[in-house]
């Protein structure tokens, strides 16, 4: 009967990962197979052995320690124990699975799956599993003071850990994510007054100047700004971006492996085709790069950073939609930056309109007495539902270019885009049954462990 449990949980593990495993393999495919992988290499004998030690002391260097918990040695123990033992079967063999993933962290083996960040998920099976057998160790044990010492060891350890880390690396002076203070607020309150001016219909994006792009991620902190995504708190919608596990590279190549990335250089900043195809309505830039900045453009506003010595402009420019000329023959399929940058195969409209009608919902309104061809700016585009006048139109699979939608509105039409992954839905579907089904199934559990425990309380 344990054996049919154990199985049982297999299935609804692999059930509950079914939606993550796809969506991993499914972006994984799509990226170039050249790039470099960004992972987790392998740990030296020292990093496992003292990887306790190393939170505390940081004498090695190490981006992530093998395991953490004095459980983990204890787990490794009693692993062994197990194994010269021949009894590994009597608990379905997670000792010898245990012992396969400790022998791992020192070969080179998991950063060959760097898609699903295998040495890291190792680390938190690892962690998982110690549980696990210490918990089987300390129910065969009857040793009290064992059991007090190991959980005493424990909890010093946590309390040491947490203060340090709240010590050493939080300034409770500054801004982060727990202390809420902002050291400059200049940045912050002209963000504010920008967003008051935006209509929530807009579905314009910015796009952020080389400069710009390059130190927002960490040299913005003290200004209340940690990352580029921080931006559409203020409805500004940037389309530079790191996209983790999402391929970009039919709009920008991507840089290393898993990593999708939509960068910005002076080439693309001040080209008004690339920046009209993308729906590009404001651009940020530091002042010091007005000199390589060429577009027509007005000024919002102008912020000193005092502590980085430089001005940020936030600027608005004339955003025009493009209409496309189907007839004219793609020869850049490598490079789909370049076509949209050196080729003129576009032209302005002014009578295309956008609105933004809710999440994943897009109106475009085609004001022209005559036909045109529109590329449809947004990915996955076999999953975009559109409706013509409120009518269902068939998604044509074929109709595409740098996989966007190309799209023939007709003259004063009216169209409504609605993304939806059948796909992905059914996946995420099949996950949360498998969580439902652990949570029935640990009911089940309980009700067949207490129905024992009364028939043997009758006996």
């Amino acid at each position: 009967m344990k054996k049919k449990y154990f199985y049982i949980g297999v299935i609804i593990f692999l059930l509950i990962s079914f939606n993550k495993l796809y969506n991993l393999t499914f972006q994984y495919l799509e990226f170039p197979k050249n790039l470099s992988p960004v992972t987790q290499p392998g740990h030296g004998i020292l990093d496992v052995i003292l990887a306790q030690f190393n939170v505390i002391f940081n004498f090695n260097n190490m981006n992530r320690s093998a395991f953490f918990g004095i459980i983990s040695y204890l787990a490794l123990f009693y692993s062994f124990q197990i194994f010269l033992k021949k009894e590994s079967k009597k608990i379905f063999y997670i000792n010898i699975f245990f012992i396969i993933l400790f022998v791992l962290t020192f070969l080179p083996i998991l950063e060959k799956f760097f898609f699903i960040s295998a040495g890291w998920q190792s680390r938190d099976i690892t962690n998982i599993i110690s549980i696990i057998l210490v918990g089987l160790m300390f129910k065969e044990l009857n040793n009290s003071k064992l059991k007090y010492y190991t959980h005493l060891i424990t909890i010093i350890f946590i309390i040491i850990v947490f203060f340090k880390n709240n010590l050493n690396y939080i300034d409770w002076n500054k801004f982060n994510f727990i202390a809420k203070k902002i050291e400059d607020t200049t940045l912050i309150k002209s963000l504010e007054n920008i967003s008051k001016q935006i209509d929530h219909k807009n579905i314009n994006k910015v796009y952020l100047s080389p400069e710009v792009d390059s130190m927002i991620r960490k040299n913005f902190s003290r200004y209340g700004v940690y990352a580029v995504t921080d931006l559409t708190k203020y409805k500004l919608y940037p389309l530079n971006g790191w996209f983790k596990y999402s391929s970009k590279d039919n709009i920008w190549p991507s840089k290393s492996q898993m990593h999708g990335f939509i960068g910005s250089d002076y080439k693309t900043f001040n080209n008004e085709i690339f920046l009209n195809f993308f729906l590009v309505d404001k651009i940020i830039y530091f002042k010091d790069e007005l000199d390589k900045i060429t577009i027509e453009h007005k000024i919002i506003d102008e912020i000193n950073l005092n502590h980085l010595g430089r001005t940020i402009i936030i600027a608005k420019r004339s955003l025009l939609a493009l209409k496309f000329f189907k007839d004219k023959k793609f020869q850049c399929e490598e490079n789909y930056i370049n076509c949209i940058l050196n080729e003129n195969y576009f032209e302005n409209n002014h009578n295309l309109k956008f609105n933004r009608l809710g999440l994943n919902k897009i109106e475009i309104i085609n004001k022209n007495n005559n036909k045109i061809n529109f590329i449809f700016p947004y990915t996955d585009p076999d999953n975009w539902k559109i409706y013509e006048n409120e009518k269902l139109l068939k998604n044509s699979k074929s109709n595409k270019i740098f996989e966007l939608k190309i799209l023939d509105l007709n003259p004063n039409s009216k169209y409504r885009f609605e993304y939806l992954n059948n796909v992905n839905f059914y996946s995420n579907l099949i996950s949360v049954t498998g969580q439902l089904l652990l949570f029935l199934f640990v009911i089940f559990l309980k009700l067949v462990n207490n129905r024992k425990s009364r028939a043997n309380y009758e006996t």
